[in-house]
């Protein structure tokens, strides 16, 4: 009967409308013998029933929407995964034109040997089913729901690891010809390969991912309509959600968005539900919930990783951000919070963990058009801000950071005594208390009623948490002495 079908419609191509008719019109008059094609039996491996083609089924190893899939061994003995379309959606058009696309979407898969994906051995039509390789391991629905990774010196990490991998397969998968799109990433759908017990954890230098279930995928080429995702409904764009045609959903930006709403999941452990991301403190709440659970050594991270978050899962599909910065943002915190313990001066999290440092409470806004550089960040109560600039030197290839401290001041403060007597003892009260290398001048700013500190360090390449540390204490001892009447 499965060759009878594959005479009327290939796997290596998406069933026209002609060839579906023809389908569904073989399913109406031979709908008794499909239904005994259907029946499986795992219960007494000496049943036929418990066969299809050349390979026995030995356990069901989980249950989806679609259909089940088994743990089954081939004729030769060697163990791989058979998923079966359930019988109850096996008449219905496009879930079965949405099968058909799945298969050749792995088949595109394997063909460019994809990583982070199971390969595609064999699909048949009757039972509708598909060959491939048998994944050992846990769901990651599993380790999470379960607390798994918490007893790791290392959570922090392998969980960004995860989030990392995930989206570097993904993003493979979109860089390729056909442009493979998943459009049902959920914890249900992504195995931690070879993982069963959080004690080993600790031993793995790096975290195997896989992701299955293709049955919502897209690519290029592809025909005929899709269905809607079900179950985690939380994890999926909510462009899928909606029934407005006007929005594509065959986009990259679905992908992101689901990427998104992992990473809130993986790092704060709760299930996101539908249009969570347009709530009103989404990003606070996501902060608190990961400095809740985390011990971060940079204090930028936490709000790094929120607004990775933020950025992914935003509601306008050319708002999100593109899994290439996502992937090198992760890869940097990780660099961060490892040993390594690094920052590149290039980068934009540099004048942030610096002001942070200064004070916890600080407000950090990016600086404007035409203003002096990268933030502005304000002590309001104190009637202080720090202005942050990094340059590059390109003749010697090197960075360097100009600050510039403002204090307000009334003007009365500024007529007291000589201001140039002022500002001189103001400076040498501060070079004798910090790193004399970081210090310009000092200047009154009439106009604005401000005392205003000019300073300057040179970087190298990367920066630790130490320097940083070095530069957040000077530069508060200097804006300490930034008042009149000591």
């Amino acid at each position: 009967m499965g060759s009878v079908l594959s005479q009327i419609v290939s796997h290596d191509n998406t069933p026209t409308d002609e060839e579906i008719e023809i389908i569904n019109q073989f399913y109406k008059d031979y709908a008794e013998q499909l239904h005994h094609a259907w029946f499986l039996n795992v219960v007494n491996p000496r049943r036929e029933s418990n066969m299809i083609y050349d390979y026995k089924l030995k356990r069901m190893h989980g249950k989806g929407a679609f259909g089940g899939v088994y743990e089954a061994e081939d004729a030769n003995g060697n163990i791989c995964a058979i998923k079966v379309l359930s019988p109850e959606v096996n008449f219905e058009k496009d879930y079965l034109n949405c099968f058909r696309r799945g298969v050749h979407t792995m088949k595109i898969l394997s063909e460019n040997n994809l990583q982070g994906m199971p390969k595609l051995h064999k699909a048949f039509e009757v039972p509708a089913c598909i060959v491939m390789d048998y994944v050992e391991g846990l769901a990651l629905r599993t380790v999470i729901d379960g607390n798994m990774l918490s007893i790791s010196s290392q959570e922090i990490i392998i969980k960004l690891k995860i989030i990392l991998n995930i989206a570097k397969i993904i993003n493979t998968a979109h860089d390729l010809e056909e442009h493979v799109l998943h459009r049902d990433l959920k914890p249900e759908n992504i195995i931690l390969e070879n993982f069963y017990s959080a004690r080993t954890i600790d031993d793995f230098d790096d975290i195997s991912v896989k992701i299955v279930d293709f049955d919502l995928s897209w690519h290029r080429g592809a025909r005929g309509k899709t269905v809607t995702a079900t179950g985690s409904v939380g994890f999926v764009a909510p462009e899928q959600l909606s029934e407005q045609s006007r929005v594509n959903t065959k986009n990259a930006a679905v992908d992101i968005y689901s990427i998104g709403m992992l990473m809130y999941y993986i790092l704060t452990g709760q299930n996101p539900y539908p249009n969570q991301h347009i709530s009103k403190n989404f990003y606070e709440d996501i902060i608190k919930s990961i400095e809740k659970q985390y011990s971060f050594k940079w204090k930028m991270t936490s709000k790094y990783l929120s607004q990775i978050i933020i950025e992914a899962t935003k509601q306008e599909q050319e708002q999100r951000t593109t899994l290439s910065v996502i992937i090198s943002k992760l890869a940097t915190i990780i660099k961060m919070e490892s040993e390594y313990n690094m920052l590149p001066c290039s980068h934009e999290l540099l004048t942030r963990e610096i002001a942070i440092r200064i004070d916890n409470t600080i407000e950090i806004k990016d600086s404007p058009k035409g203003g002096i550089g990268d933030i502005i960040a304000s002590q309001n109560s104190l009637g202080k801000k720090f202005e942050f600039k990094r340059n590059y030197d390109s003749y010697n290839r090197k960075f360097s950071l100009s600050i510039r401290i403002v204090k307000q001041a009334h003007a009365d403060e500024l007529r007291l005594g000589k201001v140039e007597d002022l500002t001189k003892r103001a400076i040498n009260l501060a070079k004798s208390k910090v790193d004399k290398s970081i210090f310009e001048k000092y200047n009154i700013d009439w106009e604005k009623r401000a005392i205003i500190a000019h300073l300057t360090t040179k970087l190298s390449d990367e920066i630790s948490l130490d320097a940083i540390n070095k530069i957040s204490n000077n530069l508060t001892k200097i804006a300490s002495e930034m008042k009149f009447g000591f």
